[in-house]
């Protein structure tokens, strides 16, 4: 949701040539004189009556082929006093592609609904269909290199982060 008309078109999943690389990842642009050029809501923005946390990531395995299928295991807990529901979403990036790929795509997402204080572990399945890109003859394939895993909230709150290595 952008925070005016002006700042349209506003979206998560936009290329490197849009950001500028900071310490900490890819960042949207600095901004206007007048306004961030932050969304007002980022993409999977959402409000619960509850708190959240996030730990455990796995990836496995963490090498397949390009036709292979991995798994991404996470435990979410529900800090807050109340019993509440969580989107858990799955972002992914491959950090050297033959052609430009967005900064970060959403592959997977599953709600959780957990008492306080309890805990429950989400698994997330990717396939190759969720790693393929189109390459620079226009063909739909799985290219070998290191995916970026990352796992939130929403496309900007992204608490755990994990590493694919797709060989030949």
């Amino acid at each position: 949701m952008p925070r005016h008309s002006g700042q349209l078109p506003v979206y998560y999943n936009f290329k490197p040539s849009k950001a500028y690389c900071t310490d900490d990842g890819w960042s949207h642009l600095k901004g206007y004189v007048d306004m961030a050029a932050t969304p007002l809501y980022p993409f999977g923005y959402g409000l619960s009556y509850s708190n959240f946390e996030y730990s455990n990531i796995s990836v496995e395995p963490a090498g397949i082929h390009p036709g292979g299928e991995a798994r991404v295991t996470l435990d979410v807990k529900n800090t807050g006093g109340r019993a509440g529901v969580d989107t858990v979403q799955l972002y992914i990036h491959e950090k050297y592609a033959p052609v430009s790929t967005p900064v970060k795509q959403l592959r997977g997402f599953e709600r959780v609904a957990l008492d306080p204080g309890e805990t429950k572990t989400v698994t997330l399945q990717l396939t190759p269909e969720d790693l393929q890109l189109l390459d620079i003859d226009r063909h739909w394939r799985v290219v070998p290199g290191d995916f970026e895993i990352m796992v939130g909230r929403s496309s900007t709150d992204l608490p755990l982060q994990g590493t694919l290595k797709v060989t030949p």
